[in-house]
């Protein structure tokens, strides 16, 4: 069962979900999600201002000329939501964990498919108690969403024997969604081990990275002036940290531009556009707009 506190959260957040799925209709949109459930239709000329990742090079170098592939919307959608519960997301210094704001966006991603009529399927990891839903539409699966990460879960959920890294996830997603699907990747993406498996699942589906952040993991600004008590949350290891050190200080600006850079280098590859949300924002003016047009705001 949903604790009630949680279970108004749900429906609040259901109903948010709902306005921005109408809003989309109402703008002709058939659909608040953009750029997923294409099929191929037929090539054409290049010509200035198309996306450079529609050209078709095998086609062009036999044609001597540059030649793009056009799609339409198929009937149905498949949206596969992925949401990173693993121990470096148990942070949080503003309003919320980071944790918790990604479990509120994997909800209301989910809804917007659901309200949308497109087929959607959620899965937590990076916990002992990952979870997950078959492929299906309407609003009985969005109750079991609501169920994974706002209670205690369903029969239908399935338990993993060790925690996932994203990774491994990754890998699981190319292996086990043949159809091209929108798939978005709910996670603070720490690490870099998840380079190569992250731009080879960027080959067959569309991916939408949704980026978690908080304030303290970016700027010194944030912290206070004195000695702080820490835990890492993957080793488990204690120790104190004094933020107006110079060397921690510039050991910390290392760390945020080397984490930066390579996130940057990693979506540019896949070609895939990031929507970066913070625990201190209000996220639905951003994300809705991220969901019409599949870019975040500038």
């Amino acid at each position: 069962m949903i604790p009630k506190a949680l279970l108004e959260k749900a429906k609040w957040l259901e109903i948010k979900s709902r306005i921005m799925s109408e809003e989309a209709r109402a703008s002709s949109q058939k659909s608040l999600f953009k750029g997923q459930g294409l099929e191929f239709s037929e090539h054409r000329t290049y010509v200035p201002g198309d996306d450079a990742r529609a050209i078709d090079w095998k086609v062009s170098a036999r044609l001597k000329e540059p030649v793009v592939k056009l799609f339409e919307e198929e009937r149905e959608r498949t949206i596969l939501v992925f949401v990173d519960l693993g121990p470096s997301m148990d942070f949080g210094s503003r309003k919320r964990l980071k944790s918790e704001l990604a479990k509120e966006l994997g909800f209301v991603i989910s809804a917007a498919a659901s309200f949308g009529g497109d087929k959607f399927t959620l899965a937590t990891f990076g916990t002992l108690a990952s979870r997950k839903i078959p492929i299906r539409k309407g609003t009985a699966q969005l109750r079991q969403v609501a169920e994974i990460l706002f209670g205690s879960g369903v029969s239908e959920t399935h338990t993993s024997g060790q925690p996932k890294e994203l990774s491994r996830v990754l890998d699981e997603i190319l292996k086990g969604y043949p159809r091209r699907s929108e798939i978005f990747v709910i996670s603070d993406f720490q690490g870099t081990s998840w380079e190569q498996s992250f731009v080879r699942l960027s080959y067959k589906h569309q991916i939408m990275p949704v980026v978690i952040e908080d304030p303290l993991e970016n700027s010194l600004d944030a912290w206070v002036d004195a000695s702080i008590r820490v835990r890492g949350p993957l080793s488990g290891s204690h120790g104190v940290v004094d933020p107006t050190q110079y060397a921690f200080r510039k050991w910390f600006k290392s760390w945020v531009d080397e984490k930066t850079q390579f996130r940057k280098q990693v979506f540019r590859k896949a070609g895939a556009s990031p929507l970066y949300l913070s625990t201190k924002d209000d996220y639905w003016r951003a994300l809705k707009h991220y969901l019409m047009t599949g870019v975040a705001h500038s």
